[in-house]
């Protein structure tokens, strides 16, 4: 039939256009289909390949998730990619780097810490404690500089402990304590356990690289790590500065991996090849190489603005999940600290402003259900009166949901007031009552009444 078919297209003059339009096309198909067959256009990649495509794949999603907090997959698919290579790395393992996301966590259990020394002393930083203290520093610092107009740079003074990182053509090499600004000890083995401080740098990177920063915890992490520990029958820690001076010199990293410590950058050691000329353009090209830079930083083009702004900026530090024992100011300009230089203690271009603590335990005597007017229940801790920076507080607030499930009463927890602060918190780092679990119990979010409205 197909032949009679084909016979159609004949004519007495030759064969018809048609007929060879139909041909080149068939012969064009199987040209395609041999090509396939034989030239994939996507060969499968080795082993070696792949596990570099991993690498960078999940360090760019190491970057989204720490330094920009915009994941673009879920944690299921991160755990995906990360058990793929460490399939890879099992098969193959030499191909297995040092810098593999796989290898935060060495096995070994390190020896007595090692003495480093700074290659650029870590100063320690003055403090003031008042506004006018503040001035006069401003004041100080505008008068060594002469005419030249001065921009300031206001950053959290994160209560955690200061560390330098160091890393060579990208790659973390090591990381040491501040100790005594001279010499500190070597906590590489447990700094590279920290998810946010990457192991390789992406980029086009600094031949050196010297960030300094302070490693912490979060107060949520510390709850829940203080739960484990009452489960089984450890006396709690008394807070998140404490946990982590203890963590990073820990001689096994695989403890310190389980208390999740952090990192935030906020300085610069020695270096060679930065591109920043100032303060600001360096913690965004801190955050494009993959660091996490510390955040909530505030530029101001002048030191009025400064005193103006501070103690608006002040007021909502009790929102943050970490500690912050006050703010810190820095020159902007890289060319205006080297010409203000350093005394033998501190440097000349920067500046604490200290927040006071006041703390006291007090007994919880009962929680009440306090309902607002749009409907809206907000659990409030009745407390024993207890006398705190000249104040009485006897009852408080929950800040967040974590207050409202973790408390019971009967027991005993930390009142906390900052100076310059009209507010108390619950300090769930010092609290050392009883805990219940979050599942134990539940609050509404609003009253019934007004959800059927």
């Amino acid at each position: 039939m197909a032949g009679r078919e084909l016979f159609g297209f004949i004519t007495p003059n030759g064969y018809h256009p048609l007929l060879f339009a139909a041909v080149n096309q068939y012969l064009c198909d199987q040209e395609l289909l041999f090509r396939n067959c034989f030239e994939p256009e996507d060969p499968m990649p080795t082993p070696a390949q792949r596990i570099d495509e991993l690498c960078k794949e999940i360090r760019e999603h190491d970057r989204l998730y720490y330094v920009l907090a915009e994941p673009k997959i879920t944690d299921l698919e991160y755990d995906r990619l990360l058990s793929e290579l460490k399939q890879l790395e099992a098969e193959h393992p030499e191909l297995t780097r040092e810098d593999s996301p796989t290898q935060r966590i060495g096995d070994e259990i390190v020896g007595d810490l090692q003495q480093v020394k700074h290659r650029v002393p870590m100063l320690s930083i003055e403090n003031t404690y008042s506004l006018e203290e503040l001035a006069n520093f401003l004041n100080r610092v505008q008068k060594n500089l002469g005419t030249e107009p001065v921009e300031w740079v206001l950053e959290l003074k994160i209560d955690g402990v200061a560390a330098a990182i160091i890393y060579e053509d990208g790659k973390l090499v090591r990381a040491v304590t501040r100790g005594n600004g001279e010499v500190g000890d070597d906590i590489t083995h447990n700094i590279r356990t920290i998810g946010d401080v990457p192991l390789r740098l992406i980029g086009n990177v600094p031949s050196l690289l010297e960030v300094r920063g302070e490693v912490y915890m979060t107060n949520s992490d510390l709850a829940k790590l203080n739960l484990q520990r009452s489960e089984q029958g450890q006396p709690a820690f008394a807070n998140t500065r404490n946990v982590t001076a203890g963590t990073i010199r820990l001689q096994d990293p695989k403890l310190a991996a389980e208390r999740r410590m952090r990192f935030f950058c906020h300085g610069v050691g020695y270096c060679n090849g930065i591109q920043s000329t100032n303060h600001i353009a360096f913690l965004q090209e801190l955050q494009s190489y993959g660091l996490p830079a510390t955040p909530h930083v505030h530029h101001f083009t002048s030191a009025q603005e400064v005193l103006e702004k501070i103690d608006q900026i002040q007021e909502s530090l009790h929102e943050l999940d970490f500690e912050v024992d006050g703010l810190v100011l820095k020159v902007n300009q890289f060319s205006q600290r080297d010409e203000l230089g350093s005394t033998s203690k501190s440097p000349r271009w920067v500046v604490a402003y200290k927040i006071e603590k006041y703390e006291a335990v007090t007994q919880l005597n009962e929680i009440r259900v306090q309902v607002g007017k749009t409907g809206a229940i907000t659990p409030v801790a009745e407390l024993e009166p207890v006398q705190l920076a000249g104040t009485t507080v006897s009852r408080k607030s929950a800040q967040c949901r974590r207050d409202r499930t973790e408390r019971r009463a009967g027991g005993r927890l930390g009142c906390r007031r900052k100076s310059g602060q009209n507010y108390s918190t619950l300090s769930e780092s010092n609290y050392t009552g009883e805990l219940r679990t979050r599942n134990h119990s539940s609050f509404l979010r609003t009253a019934p009444s007004a959800k059927a409205n």
